[in-house]
């Protein structure tokens, strides 16, 4: 039977409860039994797992538990070498950043402040211990108080694994989830040096050269190397995204989603959660499911079995990046958008070295910054053969799945409504009601070139075009209704503009550009005509206008009648 975890980090309380876990133990014995570097650092998106694959791997090293129990039945339990050297035999340091995420840099300072207090708290035996110098003894109580400077913070990790190793008298493991949420938060609302410099001393103290450590694992979205945050940190490996070490430790592979889907009674879903929820490509071949998204509709399905795929990431995550990027970037994207929107893909150098201060500096940093968020992937080189680029990998970007083609369809459409509003609307109003062809033609043409266009020119996206521009004018707009004997494309009034006049427009799309927009154009008209589209605003005593259009690519004829 499947029983959902969502919204449980914990590992031990998510085993205890008895939560269909996907077992991911093996990673364990892969990074120990590998030349395991002295500081790991694995970069994956949001909501693939991170979280709870740090909190299993506290529970299997850390000395102060007792973790036979909770891995007996799973994968490493069967390395009974690695579990009699490694299980319960180390201190450990659990500290996730993800709340070091506030509005200025003393409040995120703070949250860090309140995160190390509770490392303290419940490590209080340290405190007392005779075997800890007498200064870290008073640093300590001084960190559980929360009366720490911000000097005595930065080297907050470095002086609890030195206790810790003194009172163990072994080597200390640190586990770092989301270490690069606050340089994002810092980027984002204007304190990104001094969290960058607060960063660079935490971590400096900790990772390099700090001899009471066996080794670091750290979680996060991005590598972020040029600000010298890992300088000088000695055998530092970085598994990201493009990597094909542990390319399936994070998030679910098929036979783990096949696996889930027997155990609810689900099998015949497959096809919709791979459409909806696979698609990312880590390393060079691996197709890999969020597992956040495949965990909410298995649980929705069990609640209502007719219920369909969702968009579990747009509630998790914030997407202001897509919004940003549209927004205030100045580079030439709208192809590239339409290219990726329209299910095709486009080639970028993929860097892993992202630096928050100069993701707007270039369109490859942006690019790059969607593909290490989750919002693209890369096509898989059993899809194309790669080949180097001044020294870069350049690989071929996608988006993944319907799931993230619904977000980046939301931000282009709510773009599409902001920029309306920023348009001459008193000449396209004068032009619509005028019966003005030639100037609504040519209006409409320059909106159409400037747009993100997707769904690959099919009729139901002019549908959508036009609706979005007149709703965000203002007007009210109703379309596809039952009128006259057949079903009219867009009718359109307003009582508050004016109340005698009402509009209905019949959308044409030219399949090829041997055929004439002009001829389709004037068959829309004909269309409305022989159908009486327009009866329901006759019935009104409306004037009306009518209006026939037909669309190629970026192209457009109108064509007015007027009643």
């Amino acid at each position: 039977m499947f029983k959902s975890g969502i919204g449980i980090d914990n590992f031990r309380k998510f085993i205890e409860l008895k939560r269909t876990y996907v077992d991911k133990t093996q990673f364990i014995e892969s990074f120990i039994n590998s030349d395991y570097p002295e500081v790991a650092l694995f970069t994956r998106p949001r909501r693939f797992g991170k979280t709870l694959t740090i909190s299993m791997l506290e529970e299997f090293f850390n000395i102060n538990k007792n973790s036979i129990d909770l891995f007996k039945d799973l994968e490493i339990s069967k390395n009974k070498q690695i579990c009699s050297e490694w299980m319960n035999k180390y201190p450990v340091i659990n500290i996730s950043l993800k709340q070091v995420n506030k509005l200025s840099y003393t409040k995120s300072l703070d949250n860090f402040s309140i995160i190390i207090s509770n490392i303290c708290l419940n490590n209080q035996f340290l405190i007392q211990s005779s075997k800890v110098d007498e200064d870290d003894r008073h640093l300590l109580q001084i960190f559980k108080q929360r009366k720490a400077s911000e000097a005595d913070l930065g080297q907050s990790l470095y002086v609890l694994c030195r206790a810790l190793n003194f009172h163990f008298e072994k080597p200390v493991i640190l586990l770092l989830d989301e270490y690069d949420v606050p340089l994002n938060y810092a980027w984002q609302y204007n304190y990104y040096q001094e969290m960058l410099d607060f960063i660079r001393d935490l971590f400096g103290f900790a990772l390099k050269g700090n001899e009471y450590l066996k080794f670091a694992i750290i979680t996060g979205c991005l590598r972020i190397s040029k600000e010298s945050i890992f300088t000088g940190v000695n055998n530092f490996t970085c598994f990201s995204i493009s990597q094909s070490d542990y390319a399936e430790t994070f998030g679910f592979t098929d036979a783990e989603v096949d696996r889930l889907l027997e155990l609810a009674q689900l099998t015949h879903k497959k096809k919709e959660i791979k459409a909806w929820y696979d698609g990312y490509c880590f390393g060079e071949n691996s197709s890999i499911y969020c597992p956040w998204d495949v965990v909410n509709y298995l649980r929705s399905l069990k609640n209502n079995p007719k219920i369909q795929p969702q968009n579990y990431w747009l509630n998790s995550s914030s997407n202001d990046i897509i919004k940003d990027f549209i927004k205030y970037c100045n580079f030439d994207v709208n192809d590239k958008l339409e290219t990726l929107l329209n299910h095709g893909a486009i080639p970028c150098k993929i860097d892993d070295n992202l630096t928050y201060g100069n993701i707007y500096n270039s369109e490859t940093n942006l690019w790059n910054l969607f593909y290490n968020t989750g919002y693209l992937t890369k096509l898989k080189n059993s899809e194309l053969q790669d080949y180097n680029f001044q020294g870069f990998r350049k690989e071929l970007l996608k988006i993944p799945n319907s799931e993230i083609e619904s977000i980046f369809i939301d931000v282009v459409e709510d773009w599409f409504k902001q920029r309306i509003k920023s348009i001459n609307n008193v000449e396209l109003v004068k032009a619509f009601w005028n019966g003005d062809s030639q100037k609504f033609t040519s209006i409409i043409s320059d909106i159409l070139l400037k747009t993100i266009s997707y769904y690959d020119y099919h009729e139901n996206y002019y549908h959508a075009f036009l609706v979005g521009i007149f709703s965000a004018l203002g007007y009210t707009v109703k379309s596809n209704l039952e009128s006259g004997v057949g079903r009219s494309d867009i009718l359109i009034t307003d009582a508050n503009i004016n109340y005698k006049i009402g509009a209905c427009i019949e959308v044409k799309r030219v399949e090829d550009s041997s055929e004439s927009l002009q001829n389709k154009a004037l068959d829309a008209l004909a269309q409305i005509q022989k159908n009486k589209y327009y009866v329901s605003l006759s019935e009104k005593n409306l004037q009306i206008v009518k209006w026939g259009i037909a669309f190629y690519k970026k192209s457009c004829i109108a064509i007015c009648q007027l009643s």
